[in-house]
């Protein structure tokens, strides 16, 4: 790879064997005009990921780089890594078990970002594939309030909560790293604060379906932190942490917006059955010193969870509804 390539696709990769093949043929068959590069960040896999990943290198060598670790670094770790390995002036994110759908989804966001200078993120329609559905099954993200090349403001990313956009369809300028790397080591993740600090100066929105972005994959860090009780709680402080360094990113603006999510976060903790006791018992003090409970939330509290035998019947009976 002689030339600085115009656009660098980022994947990092972690015992996904039966999806990254997918994932990096999507990206070997772009069709675009120009030099680009696929930059693999694969963690150390116990399976055939590594493998995999290597006969594409050895097939693909100038236009592939396998970034082969010799030890497992962790999502985080290992996303940062691929990113500032990544040499393009722009950035494209497939994580391993997504894969793209439209051969000239490189060309499609590269043209539109060219046309809009003052514009550092685009994104586009997703299909979402729900691999905890047997068989899985495939529906489109709606973006009905959003018409083709709209730019989407800020404040719709922030109250998005990270959801907003798929993260295989991100497409962003280099130039917005090193405010993304002075905060991502922060935090175990990093795709909310990417979609904040590539929009502050808006988002471009894309209306082709142009990948498929998989949820409730047995690989989906974030599922299974959130579902494991015993890092439930790490994960909301984490969270926090992040929307409140979000106030300085964004300027006072979105002060009040923030806010409403950080106590929005602070509730849903409350109310969850994966928080302790002496966790739940902290929030209602902090929630009733800011006068943020509610009467049925008091009354619950002391009803249900001050009251152990209540709560085990109480917490079965929700997660019987919730299958």
């Amino acid at each position: 790879m002689d030339s600085k390539p115009l656009v660098s696709i980022c994947i990092i990769t972690y015992n996904q064997e039966n999806y990254i093949e997918e994932c990096l043929k999507g990206a070997i068959n772009q069709n675009f005009n120009g030099k680009f590069e696929i930059v693999i960040g694969e963690d150390n896999s116990t399976d055939k990921t590594g493998q995999i990943c290597k006969e594409f290198s050895l097939k693909y060598p100038n236009r592939v780089r396998l970034l082969k670790r010799a030890e497992n670094l962790g999502v985080m770790k290992n996303f940062i890594s691929t990113l500032m390995s990544c040499k393009g002036n722009y950035i494209a994110v497939c994580e391993g078990d997504d894969y793209w759908t439209d051969n000239y989804k490189l060309q499609r966001q590269f043209d539109v970002m060219e046309k809009n200078p003052s514009i550092d993120l685009s994104f586009h329609q997703c299909d979402l594939l729900d691999s905890g559905k047997t068989p899985p099954i495939i529906k489109t993200k709606q973006f009905p309030k959003y018409e083709n090349m709209e730019v989407v403001g800020l404040h719709d990313v922030i109250s998005g909560g990270g959801g907003l956009i798929p993260m295989a369809s991100i497409f962003f300028r280099t130039t917005i790293m090193e405010h993304y790397l002075k905060y991502v080591g922060n935090y175990s993740g990093g795709h909310y604060l990417l979609q904040v600090i590539g929009s502050l100066n808006g988002a471009i929105f894309l209306k082709q379906n142009m990948a498929v972005y998989r949820v409730n994959s047995s690989t989906s860090v974030i599922k299974n932190v959130k579902n494991n009780s015993a890092n439930y709680e790490s994960w909301i402080d984490n969270h926090i942490k992040k929307l409140e360094d979000f106030k300085s990113i964004t300027g006072p603006k979105y002060s009040n917006l923030i806010n409403s999510l950080i106590l929005k976060e602070k509730m849903k903790a409350f109310r969850s059955f994966k928080t302790s006791k002496e966790y739940r018992d902290d929030l209602f003090k902090e929630l009733t010193y800011n006068r943020s409970i509610t009467y049925v939330d008091f009354i619950k509290f002391y009803l249900i969870f001050k009251n152990e035998n209540i709560e085990r019947f109480a917490e079965k009976i929700y997660r019987l509804i919730k299958r």
